[in-house]
This record gives structure tokens, sequence and C-alpha cells, in this order.
């Protein structure tokens, strides 16, 4: 499979040297520069990036993309369109392959585009989260509309579009005033020589209406009702804004109805800073208005921009303070922020007022055990109705007791509603599920992968026992990253194969890997160790580099934070500071990468490993050749807790359930050693006791 990076440019300088690196792995790169006055020109085509200077007079979007169109080789596969702020994360091909494999009538792919508001990717917080298309077949696509432009389909069969959860595009969003200017100046110019567009019309309605220019934003408004039917979110903003114009008294005549159906449009059509944008606007005229600054508060707590989520709940608050809807939104905010003592008032006096509301009491004791105080949340849950949800979240407590058994016999009501993340799993046939007890004598069993990397390494353990009752034949379905790992370490299996391609194998049963404890009534998660082993042609090349830097010091591996899409991640990343202080025990490498790395914080004798990591093959065989890892809560652990390699885990007073039991040791692996907080947000405790463990360690 051939893919080509394509993109246009003008003055991107000081972004070039990143998105070279970002682009490296691409076949081909072409590149259209649209009038550069620095030096792009010059950095391109000493990259050997393929580029054409061309100005377009007058300058339309989808006039220089499509030029960029024309100079893809024709032996490509795909096209991506990186912009020059933002790259595509490590994965994308092998994703882009499994779904092509799955079903090769696949024309386009939707994504997930993380975006930063405030102008710094590398600070982890990224601050929304949108879809995003612009992956598709080469020949098969053309760029319509001279600004805010997309992708029109212009092939003869059907299009068909796939989305890809593990594909994902980092986007440095840096507001402008200067680029929503160009692109209201050349939305005009574009409206004068196509005046019947009604969505160039629509756009520059709403831009001159962000402009302060009321007239002139009605007088588009009126033509693009003219030119649309039906009762649809748009017209109804297009009706209010020639009301607001002909009054003149927003206030009477502007339906804050019709606003929020328009936000909730723009939120469906994946528009989530346009709509934001508008319910500002509003919110700038009528700060009290309740409907408007709630449907603010969800988009923005959606784009996980916490903290201006929790400015406009206030705002709520103070509004509607009796309105316990708005109450438990705050507390939310106040819990995800960092304020617990405002998050417990609120959530407190919300489940004192109903404890039979079982989201009230969820957070509750989720917000308890994040306080260390575990029998007090579990005694709110056993107080509940028994529904399947209460009885996934009193597993971990079960397990956090040292009942294994009866804490994954819990967890596995998760599964009725889609708890694990596992929900493709729901389309399996039900009687091909795996019941207790069954023999599997001369049975074929599918075993399946679910969760994230270091879930599906973490089960994989299991994968011997069926084979070891009576199986004739074991197939394990997993993500195609750990295919070869798998297939190389595991035993008792016949085949490994990414998931798409082994549900389609014949079999009798299957597992989900998460419910392999309970459907297999396993006692305990003991396994020989280690189960995973590294490549080793790999193995020896990381072995003469690591040995090489390292000197004669001790080899430890680092890491500081973990999927941040992981609705949890802020209360287990731990601040890098904290692992610095360890260069003094021995050479320190970092295991970080993507978006976390970056702050990595120069000369504190820290090897970089992230561009050398780059698939699970590389970084097992990295890990192994380590005296140590140090890390946080994250899928670093178990790849080296699997191998057999020392660990030392810093974790949350709630942690996965792993680390759930009280001590140090952990029954999941026996090379990991854990050091967890002991108050709340405070990582102090936990890095003094590692730095008395390190001092008498014997590396």
């Amino acid at each position: 499979m051939l893919v080509t990076a394509c993109a246009i440019c003008k003055n991107e300088e000081k972004n070039i040297p990143q998105w070279l690196k970002n682009t490296a792995d691409f076949d081909y790169r072409v590149v259209v520069d649209t009038g550069s006055t620095d030096g792009s020109v010059r950095l391109l085509h000493d990259a050997g990036v393929v580029v054409v200077e061309k100005a377009f007079e007058p300058f339309r979007f989808d006039d220089a993309r499509n030029t960029a169109l024309e100079l893809v080789p024709a032996n490509t596969n795909w096209c991506i369109w990186p912009d020059f702020d933002e790259y595509y994360a490590d994965g994308w091909r092998n994703e882009i392959l499994r779904l092509v494999g799955e079903d090769p009538s696949v024309t386009r792919i939707t994504y997930r585009t993380f975006q930063n508001m405030d102008g710094e990717m590398p600070e982890g917080a990224e601050s929304g989260t949108l879809m995003e298309s612009k992956i598709h077949k080469y020949g098969l696509y053309r760029w319509e509309k001279p600004v805010h432009e997309y992708l029109s389909y212009v092939g003869d069969a059907e299009e068909v579009v796939a989305h890809a959860d593990t594909i994902k595009r980092y986007h440095l969003h840096v507001p402008s005033e200067k680029r929503k200017k160009l692109y209201f100046e050349i939305a005009k110019t574009a409206i004068e020589k196509n005046p019947d567009d009604e969505y160039t019309t629509w756009f520059l309605l709403k831009d001159y209406y962000t402009f302060g220019d009321l007239e002139k934003s009605a007088e588009y408004a009126k033509k693009y009702l003219e030119r649309t039917k039906g009762n649809t979110d748009f017209r109804a903003i297009a009706h209010n804004i020639v009301k607001e114009n002909e009054t003149a008294h927003m206030q009477k005549e502007l339906s804050p109805q019709a606003v929020q159906s328009f936000i909730m449009h723009l939120s469906r059509q994946r528009e989530l800073n346009a709509g934001i944008e508008l319910a500002r606007l509003y919110l700038k005229k009528f700060p009290n208005d309740f409907l408007i600054a709630n449907e603010l508060a969800g988009m923005l707590y959606q784009r996980k921009d916490f903290k201006e989520a929790l400015a406009v709940a206030e705002v709520l608050a103070r509004t509607a303070p009796h309105d316990d809807g708005v109450s438990f939104n705050l507390a939310k905010c106040y819990h995800i922020v960092g304020r617990p003592d405002d998050a417990r008032k609120l959530l407190e006096q919300l489940y004192n007022k109903d404890k039979n509301n079982r989201d009230y009491a969820l957070d509750y004791a989720l917000y308890l055990s994040g306080e260390g105080k575990f029998d007090e949340a579990e005694n709110i849950l056993r107080a509940l109705r028994p529904d399947d949800r209460t009885r996934f979240n009193l597993g971990w407590y079960e397990m956090r007791k040292g009942n294994f058994k009866e804490g994954f016999a819990l967890r596995d009501f998760g599964r009725t509603e889609h708890l694990w993340g596992s929900e493709h799993l729901v389309k399996m046939p039900a009687e091909k599920r795996y019941k207790n007890g069954v023999p599997l004598h001369g049975k074929t069993m599918l075993l399946m992968g679910e969760g994230g990397m270091g879930d599906e390494m973490i089960f994989a353990r299991f994968a011997h026992i069926p084979k070891e009752r009576g199986a004739k034949k074991v197939i394990v379905g997993c993500l195609p990253q750990l295919v070869s790992i798998f297939k190389r370490s595991l035993k008792g299996v016949d085949e490994v194969l990414p998931l798409s391609e082994a549900k389609e194998r014949a079999y009798d049963f299957y597992i989900p890997m998460m419910n392999a404890p309970s459907l297999l009534s396993l006692e305990n998660p003991v396994v020989d160790f280690p189960y995973l082993s590294s490549d080793t042609e790999r193995h020896a090349r990381w072995k003469e580099t690591l040995d090489c830097i390292a000197d004669g010091k001790p080899k430890i591996g680092i890491r500081w934070a973990g999927n941040p899409q992981f609705e949890h991640e802020q209360f287990r990343t731990v601040e890098p500071k904290h692992f610095m202080e360890l260069s003094r025990y021995g050479q320190l490498f970092s295991l970080q990468r993507d978006w976390g790395a970056d702050w990595l914080p120069h000369n504190h004798g820290v090897y970089d490993l992230q561009h050398d990591l780059t698939d699970w093959d590389e970084t097992l065989a990295a890990i192994a050749n380590l005296d140590m890892v140090v890390s946080s809560c994250t899928s670093i652990v178990h790849a080296a807790g699997a191998l057999g390699i020392p660990v030392c885990v810093i974790v949350p007073i709630a942690s996965y359930f792993p680390w759930a039991v009280p001590g140090n040791k952990s029954d999941w692996y026996p090379s990991v050693t854990v050091f967890r907080q002991e108050k709340p947000r405070s990582w102090e405790e936990p890095f003094q006791k590692l730095h008395d463990f390190l001092k008498g360690y014997k590396f």
C-alpha cells in the first residue's frame, strides 16, 4: 500500500521541520506552495518533497488542494492531508490496512482529531476532540468550495466510509483573527462569482454576524432563506437574524430555542468549535440564559476544555441554584479540574437528597474512592438497587480485597452496558459465547482481544488455558500492532490474527478476553512468567545500542503519561519532574511517545527513544534490554511485566484493578512493585518511597 501526504503551504518555515519529521513514514509527499516569501520552498525541496509553486487569483482553497492532487503519483493507493500544524499519530498505516482488509470497498476513513486551543500541543491537555475525514482513496475525490472546503466523492460506485477509532490526528489550533478575516474575504470574493451558492452564503451570514455587521448578516440570511427549503436548524437561525435586524430588539425576537437547536446541529455535524463560538456570542448579550449556557457547557466538556466548562457551569449554578442537574455537572467539573472540596460538597448534597439516584451515588462513590475512603464508597454502592452498572463497580472493591473470582464475576455485568469498551462484541452470535463448564474437547476456541494495548497484554496470559482443557484449536484475535508479538510469544495458540480477520475464521466458541477469568472459572491471575518475548534480531540490536549509551550504568526506562483519551488520565499522569530525579540511580531512557513526549525537559541526561520506538516489536525489544522500568499506570508497565522485567509502577489512590489490592505487590506481575499515592493528587509520598527502595536496590 502506497500512501501520499498532500498539503498546501504559505510561509510555513517555522512548522516545516516538524512536519517533515511527522511525515517521514509516508511513501510520497507533495506540496503546492501558494506564494511563500520565507524559506518554506527551499526547506521542502531540500527534504525531497515534490513542490509546485503556484499563485491563485482569486485564491480558493479547493483550487489549491486539487492542484496538489494532480501531483500525486499514479501508483498511490491512499491520500492523507496533514497540514503543517498537525500530525497523524503512529499506527495509521496499519489501521488503514485493517479496515481495507475488512472491506476492500472502503473509499474514505473518518477518525478523531485532537485540537489544542492554546497553541501548545505538548501540554497534554487537548481541549478538543472532533471527527475528521481527510484520508481517502486516490482518484475518487475532489475538493469543493473556496473556503471551508470539503472532499466530494466523484467515483462511479457507491461511496463507502469507515471509522477508525485508533487513527488520531493532532492539530495545533491557534485562534487567529487574521485567519478568520482571510476566510471571510475569500468567501466574499467567491460569492461574487457564484451568488447562488447556498454553502458560501451560509458562512457569509455567520461571519458577518460574528464581525458585528448585523445588516449584512441579515442580507445574506434572506438570500439563504430564498435558496433553501424545509424546516432546518440553519434556516431557523437565518430567520432569527432577519428578525433581529428588522426589530433591533434581539431579546424579544431571537429565539433561544433556535440558537440551541443550531448548536446541537453543529455538534451532530462535528462543527464543535462553530457551535461554541455561536453560543459564546449569544451569551455576551444574555449571560444568564440557562438553556444556551447549558448547551455551551456540554459542548466544552465534550471538547475536554474542562476549565472553561467549569466557568460556564458556575454561571449556570448561579442562574439555577436549585437545579440538581446543573449541580451534578458542576460537581463533575470540580472533580476533574482538581477542586475536591467543592466536588465533595455538591456530590454529598445530591446523594443525601436522593440516595436512590444511581448517577449521584456512583459519582459520589467514585469521588470517595479517589480520596481513599473505600469502605464508605462500597457501602454506598451496596445500598443501591443491584443493577448491572452497580455490580460492575462493586467488582473492583471485591478485587481490592483479593477476591479475584468474585470480582470478575461482578465485572462481567458491565458487558450489558458496554462498560468494557468492547461494543463490537454485541454483534457476535450469542449462541457461540462460551459458558462455564462446557466441554472443549475437539472444539475450536476464538479468544477476542478488547480494550486497549495494555488490556490485551494483560489478558493474553490466559490464551493457553483452552488448549490445556482439551480444545483442538485456539485462535487469538487482537489489535494489529500486537499480532507479531502474540504469534511469537503465546503458548497453546494455533493462530494469531487481527481481530477483524479472526472473527471470519470457523470456530465453535468465543471468549472476550476480559471475560476469560469468569468464563473459564479461574481462581487467580497467576501464570508462568515471562509470557511475552521480544524479537531476537531486534533484541540484539537494542542491547548494543542501550549498552553503548548507558556506558556501564543501570538502564532505567521511564514513562509518565498514558492515553490522553482515557477518561481519568489526568489522575494517573505524573509530573515528569519526579522522574528526572531518578537519574542518580542510572541512565534514564524516555519511553514516552506521542502527545506526552515533548514534556521531556532538556539537560537532564535523559535519552529520548520516542522516534526509535516505531512499533510495539521495537518497544518490547528495547524494554527487554532495560534493567528496570519506572512508569505511571500505562501499557508500558504491562509490556515490561509480561517480559519479566523489574517494574516500579506509580499509581493513584484508586488504581487500575491489577494494583487494587493493598500493599506494594501484585498477583498479576511478580516483577512489579507498586508505589501508590497516600494523599489525593500528591505524588511526593510514592516517589519518596521509590527513592528509599532504589537506594538499596541491586541492579
